[in-house]
């Protein structure tokens, strides 16, 4: 027990700091790679993405890495999301017991859009022909394992790439999760922090230009012109689970979630989940950041106070629903989240799960 709170302690007070640091130099809405934070998974998406301490199907490769260490299964994950402006995220995942040795697992993201037309200021409507894509990809590689009787322990080692036109942008990230169990009934709580890695920058294509050499107008010399970097999306979660009905044929678990974000305000995730005989499932939730004082720059408000009255979220009420199946000798499931946003669009995502 003392061994358990010593290892959850460690991990918590190495997520704050890390999140921590990153804030005290971030603003809201300066980061990049912004897809590392659409969430994955249905099931998760409908309890408005509280779901790091019940993690409990391959969505856990996003979520909560430590949760993996519970498997019994291998699992098979693919996950589409229909996000914003005709933009589609899809996330495809494997999670592989090991026995003792533990569990790993091995994921992927892929965001991308159609192809756009190039403008210019010459063709500022791109009538030239001339077209150009952007995508944003995350791989990672996932170990978990039990530390204790109680405490469970999951890092992903994520490669990420962005790309728009014929530049490119590379990095790496690490997400480290905790999933402790209380002992007192089915009260369990998790850590996570997610994206901890350095800061991001564009090369390559458009941004090698050719300059007259000086002195000499006929030679040119070819150079890179600097891209600014961008930091990760550095998330910080803490959540608490509890069951509230734990019988055979029904179970009915609530969990709260905190959220830091290095880019943004605090939010507070609440999600519900109701099972029936193990085979349907009814699911809501709610996602809230409280409204804060936003201090314009005098460049945008000219000759207007400078203060607005409050910031206004967008996300909030989520719900879905899921269906457990059997195949011959594999289990299959299918999941579906609806997301409503006040300013834009509202999100259908689907899920697919394969154990065997």
């Amino acid at each position: 027990m003392k061994k358990s709170v010593k290892l959850l302690m460690i991990v918590l007070i190495f997520g704050w700091t890390a999140s921590g640091v990153q804030a005290q130099f971030s603003k809201v809405g300066t980061s990049g790679a912004q897809f590392l934070k659409i969430g994955v998974g249905s099931r998760a998406m409908s309890m408005g993405g509280a779901f790091i301490a019940n993690a409990s199907d391959a969505s856990a490769l996003y979520w909560n890495p430590a949760a993996l260490s519970t498997f019994a299964e291998n699992s098979l994950i693919f996950s589409y999301t229909n996000w914003f402006a005709d933009v589609a995220n899809n996330f495809v995942g494997f999670v592989a017991p090991m026995g003792a040795a533990g569990t790993i697992g091995i994921s992927a993201t892929y965001l991308g859009m159609g192809k756009m037309l190039v403008t210019t200021v010459d063709d500022p409507e791109g009538t030239n022909g001339f077209h150009f894509g952007a995508y944003s990809l995350a791989a990672g590689f996932t170990y978990s394992r039990n530390m204790t009787d109680r405490l469970q322990l999951g890092v992903t080692l994520k490669y990420i790439r962005e790309a728009i036109w014929d530049m490119t942008s590379n990095g790496f990230a690490l997400d480290v999760g905790t999933l402790y169990r209380t002992g007192f009934r089915s009260l369990r709580f998790a850590m996570v922090i997610q994206n901890f890695g350095r800061s991001m920058v564009f090369h390559g294509g458009h941004l090698y230009q050719k300059i007259p050499r000086f002195g000499n107008d006929k030679i040119r010399t070819t150079f890179e012109m600097g891209a600014s970097p961008y930091p990760l999306p550095i998330t910080f979660r803490l959540g608490a689970a509890y069951d509230l009905i734990d019988f055979p044929a029904s179970k009915m678990t609530m969990e709260i979630d905190g959220v830091h974000w290095n880019d943004n305000f605090e939010q507070g995730n609440f999600g519900v989940e109701y099972i029936w005989n193990n085979l349907f499932s009814l699911r809501a939730g709610y996602s809230y950041m409280p409204e804060q004082p936003v201090k314009w720059l005098p460049i945008e408000r000219k000759g207007q106070n400078n203060w607005t009255t409050r910031t206004h979220t967008d996300a909030g009420f989520t719900a879905g629903l899921g269906l457990k199946y059997n195949l011959g000798g594999m289990k299959a499931s299918f999941d579906y989240a609806y997301n409503a946003y006040r300013f834009l669009n509202d999100v259908n995502q689907f899920t697919f799960i394969l154990s065997f």
